[in-house]
């Protein structure tokens, strides 16, 4: 759990980095000038605390926005008097590092988080180098941010992808060809550059991956030095700790689906319509604008399928609009479930509080609401008049589903609304889809499905 944790840390600290980023540029320059102190080399950090950024020939403007975003993502995590400066690597004479730019951190009194993602090992004067996958993920994200070049690695590696066994669990190849964006994430995760791809649908001997699409990195190197986020699995090869890589080829759009082995996410206590033996369930949340859509375009299609047996609906709650408007709709609608044990009349309310959203992000699109505040004070209206037409509050014992479910939910790897979660009866095979889609879409998984229970 601790690794988890440690990569959420990192993965926001990258987020809020590449916003503060913006700032840092000036207009006039269209983006392309940054604004900056001066480049402050290996002679500035020589003594006392600091944090160096070490790079190479062609890295010396990936490392100077480096360098500026880590004042802002250490600060508090370092002593005050902390130096930062970069320095090419013929300058400081630090060869042979995994990863350039290098970050490499020498201070006492630095924070717990920071000292959990500092690697226990010293190079050149002191110098504790940051875990090489957490610097690998820093620097491309940033590289693509701001169209760089990407990391400089010091291994390289053979990319293996084991697909699922339909055609919506097979990666989309375009997305993974050389200079791609995918490719570059991959490289990052296994601190490596990825020199090929080879698919298959057969794991690596001894090895049962529980999710699929999957990727494993195969190579002479040994991977996991300085990356505790790698293990290695068998000869040269080696699998993520803390990534299911499913979800990373899902929510990078290069998997239309995942298919994981279990049973799906908070389902128990939720209200299911129709009977048919595929199984779609949707995690919602009733303030997504692509909710509604789902409602207004897609359902139509699905309902004319479990009227036709073919397909039971499942609807339970993903709350990633933290507003306790939202949040107390949803408690709301699962209290009348839960009072009236009405699964029809509560995807009919379902479907009512969608359309009132819908034209409250019409008035947003005319301007008539122009902010969050607003916005959800509005959905407190509609909290309001549920609450009076429903005759039920929202103060129920079942209540407590919404936020079990949420976690739930986010614990498999659901971020986005809408998600789906696609089962057969009898089937420990589950296949998670995140975004809209349109009615085509789930018309043919359908019949995919059908076909493939036979």
């Amino acid at each position: 759990m601790r690794g988890k944790k440690l990569y959420v840390v990192l993965a926001l600290a990258v987020v809020a980095a590449v916003v503060a980023g913006y700032f840092l540029y000036t207009k006039s320059s269209g983006g392309k000038t940054l604004e900056t102190s001066s480049a402050g080399g290996a002679e500035e950090c020589s003594q006392g605390p600091a944090v160096m950024v070490v790079y190479q020939k062609g890295q010396e403007d990936l490392a100077m926005i480096i360098k500026e975003m880590l004042k802002q993502q250490l600060f508090g995590h370092v002593p005050q008097e902390t130096k930062f400066c970069s320095a090419s690597v013929d300058e400081t004479g630090l060869q042979g590092l995994r990863v350039y730019p290098a970050i490499l951190v020498r201070a006492e009194n630095v924070s717990t988080i920071l000292a959990r993602v500092l690697l226990n090992e010293t190079v050149g004067d002191g110098w504790k180098p940051m875990r090489y996958d957490y610097t690998a993920a820093f620097d491309t994200q940033l590289a693509m941010q701001f169209h760089l070049p990407m990391p400089v690695y010091k291994y390289s590696a053979k990319l293996i992808v084991v697909e699922g066994s339909t055609p919506y669990t097979s990666v989309n190849r375009t997305m993974m060809e050389p200079g791609s964006r995918v490719l570059a994430l991959m490289s990052a995760i296994f601190v490596a550059n990825i020199t090929s791809v080879e698919y298959t649908k057969e794991p690596p001997a001894g090895v049962s991956p529980s999710s699929l699409p999957v990727a494993y990195a195969v190579s002479k190197d040994p991977l996991d030095e300085g990356v505790p986020g790698l293990r290695k699995i068998g000869d040269y090869t080696y699998e993520p700790v803390d990534l299911d890589m499913a979800d990373v080829f899902l929510n990078l759009g290069a998997a239309k689906a995942v298919e994981k082995t279990g049973q799906p996410p908070a389902i128990q206590g939720h209200p299911a319509v129709g009977n048919g033996k595929i199984h779609i369930a949707i995690y919602e949340d009733l303030a997504c604008p692509y909710c509604v859509k789902f409602y207004n375009d897609t359902f139509p299609a699905i309902k004319e399928m479990i009227d036709e047996g073919k397909v039971t609906f499942h609807i339970t709650d993903l709350v990633v609009h933290t507003n306790a408007n939202v949040t107390n709709l949803h408690k709301l609608l699962l209290c009348y479930y839960n009072a009236t044990g009405n699964a029809e009349a509560y995807l009919e309310a379902i479907i009512r509080v969608y359309h009132q959203v819908g034209m409250l992000y019409k008035e947003a699109e005319a301007g008539n609401i122009t902010s969050m505040t607003e916005f959800y004070n509005k959905m407190g209206r509609i909290l309001e008049e549920e609450k009076t037409r429903l005759g039920v509050d929202y103060n129920c014992t079942a209540a407590e589903l919404v936020e079990k479910a949420t976690h739930e939910a986010m614990k498999a790897g659901l971020r986005g609304t809408p998600s789906f979660a696609i089962w057969v009866d009898g089937s420990d095979k589950v296949l998670y889809v995140t975004g809209y889609h349109d009615a085509e879409f789930f018309k043919k998984l359908v019949e995919a499905l059908e076909q493939q229970a036979g």
